[in-house]
């Protein structure tokens, strides 16, 4: 379970929106995150190569 601080109350308190962040930011479980985490380092790929270029 991962705790996010909540701005308002100062306090690392378990959210549902923190633990759908955190699983697209580590790619853990979930087709639709992973997806969006893949999207992502598409991407960047993409952007380093056309740099590069």
């Amino acid at each position: 379970m991962t705790t996010t601080t909540d701005p308002m109350t100062t306090k690392a308190r378990p959210t549902s929106r923190g633990l759908e962040r955190a699983q697209a930011i580590e790619g853990t479980p979930g087709i639709y995150s992973r997806a969006i985490a893949m999207h992502f380092c598409y991407c960047a790929k993409r952007d380093t190569e056309e740099r590069r270029a």
